[in-house]
């Protein structure tokens, strides 16, 4: 081989392989096997050649970070191949990295710089997921890998609490938003998980956008960008326990075993609900509707005094709705009348004059009582007729 030679690197990689180790399963090691080509003279190389291999950070200038030197590789037809082993905390860290390549006759210890550097592509970082059964990298607790992220394994015998982890760029153990526990919880979006699947954000699925969510406190949200929704809430900051939407004011809030049905009825303060609104929006239906009533749960019980005087303080009226609830005609009372004269029967706001609702089965028993003082005075009066006219019958004989 005269000196003149000056062997030029082909750029295209043929091949980047992994040592793929023997059949039992044993584990696989660091090193991986390097095939490339040579030329000279514009022709495949044929020979004996001495290599030195560098590891690069960086596909231009910088400092090797480890040196091999492969002396008597064969080359034949411009193919040659070499088993490359730089060690786990340099190949196996995820960072990029590329390969500098220098070529010299066999024994002549003249290197010529090949150009440009080989970038090592994912081959030799798969050899680093191989290796997640049983090697360890860089403080004997992590195995990382990617160059936006880590991914890291807790070695066989770990006391660590994670046996699996998926955390940001830049991030630390205990950053990660993806774990496996070591009783084999998974986490996501929590380092901690405390069930089988423990989800801490949202679960959005389908082109509707439908999503499980934990936006306000323990809660769960099915819903799509609008309407129809399901929410879910465990959290005192909320104001329903369990919430329906449909469309407009269809909806049905339950808070505190409270049941609210439509959409103003947003914190319902009684067992069912239904907005203040004239007509069926704020009306139910049903072929009868039953009050408890039994001795067994009264005491102080008696009989309503003065019930026609009460309803001489009573006065019925007819009138229209405003239009904001509901508009249209009818017929009853009016609430503040009745409180000043059966006070038991309105529900009064919190603060202020007005009254916010009637008990009308209320005026029921005091009609009822009425109508027995009328019948009885009626009875005396009937009494009286009669005697006056035995009166007047006597007189005239």
């Amino acid at each position: 081989m005269q000196s003149s030679r000056r062997p030029t690197f082909v750029a295209t990689v043929l091949a980047l392989v992994l040592v793929c180790g023997n059949a039992t399963g044993a584990p696989l090691g660091t090193a991986f096997t390097y095939q490339g080509a040579l030329e000279e003279g514009g022709a495949p190389a044929n020979g004996i050649f001495d290599l030195q291999l560098h590891l690069y950070a960086v596909a231009f200038g910088g400092t090797p970070l480890q040196t091999l030197l492969k002396e008597d590789v064969p080359v034949s037809d411009g193919v040659f191949t070499v088993e490359l082993d730089f060690g786990e905390d340099e190949v196996n860290d995820g960072d990029e990295l590329w390969l500098g390549i220098e070529v010299s006759e066999a024994n002549a210890g003249v290197f010529t710089p090949l150009s440009p550097r080989q970038h090592l592509t994912a081959a030799p970082y798969a050899l680093f997921a191989r290796q997640a059964g049983g090697l360890a990298t860089k403080g004997g607790a992590w195995m990382h890998t990617g160059v936006l992220g880590s991914t890291w394994f807790a070695q066989p015998g770990n006391s660590m609490a994670h046996r699996f982890g998926v955390e940001p760029f830049g991030g630390a153990p205990g950053s990660a938003k993806f774990v496996v526990d070591n009783q084999g919880r998974v986490g996501i979006g929590t380092f901690n998980p405390i069930a089988e699947l423990d989800v801490k954000g949202k679960i959005v699925w389908g082109n509707s956008l439908a999503q499980l969510s934990t936006d306000q406190g323990a809660s769960i949200e099915l819903r799509g960008t609008g309407s129809p929704y399901i929410d879910f809430s465990n959290d005192t900051g909320t104001d329903f326990d369990m919430r329906i939407g449909l469309s407009g004011d269809n909806s049905l809030t339950i808070e505190g075993g409270n049941v609210g049905i439509g959409g103003t009825v947003t914190n319902p303060v009684y067992k069912l609900e239904l907005p203040n609104v004239a007509g069926p929006g704020g009306q139910g239906r049903a072929n009868a509707w039953i009050q408890y009533s039994s001795v067994r749960w009264k005491e102080r019980i008696s009989t309503i005094d003065d019930a026609i005087d009460k309803l001489r303080g009573l006065r019925g009226v007819e009138f229209d709705w405003k239009e904001d609830y509901g508009g249209g005609h009818g017929l009853g009372f009016v609430a503040e009348e009745v409180g000043a004269v059966l006070p038991e029967l309105v529900e009064w706001e919190d603060e202020g004059p007005y009254a916010e609702g009637l008990s009308y089965s209320g005026v029921l028993p005091v009609l009822v009582e009425a109508m027995k003082e009328q019948l009885r005075m009626i009875e005396r009066q009937g009494e009286e007729i009669e005697r006056l006219k035995a009166l007047i019958e006597a007189t005239a004989q």
